[in-house]
């Protein structure tokens, strides 16, 4: 299985956005919690492979401006969901098609940790 800047970028905004922990991401801090994702995955037997570079990076930034802004900070990509956007138009538009397996991974604890998320999803 693939995993692109379109499934990682928006899901991990989705978790720090619904934990009230921030509302925006960093390139770094996607990949972080891609490559965690990715080990969930392979902890249920998916093989999974991350695609991240440049190309695929200008063509995210390119294919998603109407929902996203972008910005440079401290040398850092970093990516904010538009004012007139909510977490609603996220899973809308990029959570509704991913596999169950690929939602339980982005949302696991170990997944929410990486994008330093502390609290437990169910309380």
């Amino acid at each position: 299985m693939f995993l692109y800047l379109e499934d990682i970028v928006p899901n991990g905004l989705i978790e720090l956005i619904e934990s009230n922990t921030a509302n925006e991401i960093s390139y770094k801090q996607a990949m972080e919690y891609g490559y965690q994702v990715a080990l969930e995955l392979e902890k249920r037997g998916i093989n999974t492979t991350l695609v991240f570079y440049k190309n695929k990076t200008i063509q995210f930034e390119r294919d998603y401006k109407n929902i996203f802004d972008f910005y440079e900070l401290d040398c850092a990509t970093i990516v904010k969901l538009k004012p007139n956007k909510n977490v609603n138009d996220l899973r809308d538009n990029f959570r509704g098609y991913q596999t169950l397996d690929n939602v339980i991974a982005m949302t696991s604890q170990e997944s929410r940790k990486v994008l330093g998320i502390k609290k437990a999803i169910i309380e």
